[in-house]
């Protein structure tokens, strides 16, 4: 019977990966292994029959499990990993005083960097007096209006504009000589630019 529970023990510590103290006669061995991002496997092999107590506790301090072990039997258990919160705990087996320890992490949330939008000014840039080009990041995808003013009277505008990326070039050769204020409108906020066409 004792060549039994030899063979026995054997195979469990192929597969279970005990945590054991050089050198010493096991009186119980913890069994702990991780079989998938979300479960664990738990166990006590009580070799001499010996009651013990098993616990799994986190960094902070905090019992997620307290198990005592009964001598006459051998235990065994699924830990859903899901269910425990992000951190380092520590499987802990204690038996007659003795401590086996095995450490594992559990973590499931990943740090993203969110991409919150920023709002950017237009850019006016002039071509040889010949037309102007205008680009503006519509970062919050608003309705974009431009307008050409020359004294109190609008000369052209280009409304609805709902591109995200704005690129536009407006020739200016058919525009009457002057002096002109281009206003970009754009969720209530203006941006102007002035120019004088000769």
């Amino acid at each position: 019977m004792k060549k039994l529970n030899i063979c026995c023990l054997a195979v469990w510590l192929v597969f279970f990966q005990p945590a054991l103290i050089a050198g010493e006669d096991p009186e119980s061995c913890l069994l702990f292994s991780i079989t998938s991002e979300s479960m664990a496997r738990l166990g006590v092999v009580n070799t001499d029959r010996v009651s013990a107590s098993l616990q799994i506790v986190n960094k902070e301090g905090n019992t997620f499990l307290n198990q005592p072990v009964s001598g006459n039997s051998t235990f065994f258990k699924l830990v859903n990993l899901k269910s425990l919160p992000d951190g380092v705990y520590t499987v802990t087996l204690n038996s007659k005083g003795t401590l086996y320890n095995r450490k594992f992490t559990v973590q499931k949330a990943q740090a993203t960097i969110e991409k919150i939008p920023v709002r950017t000014p237009p850019r006016f840039k002039m071509v040889d007096n010949n037309s102007l080009i205008i680009s503006y990041h519509n970062s919050f995808s608003e309705m974009v209006n431009i307008f050409f003013i020359r004294g109190d009277e609008v000369v052209f505008e280009d409304r609805g504009i709902s591109a995200l990326q704005i690129l536009k070039r407006y020739p200016l050769e058919k525009l009457p000589r002057g002096q002109y204020t281009v206003q970009l409108y754009s969720n209530g906020l203006i941006y102007p630019f002035s120019m004088v066409l000769e």
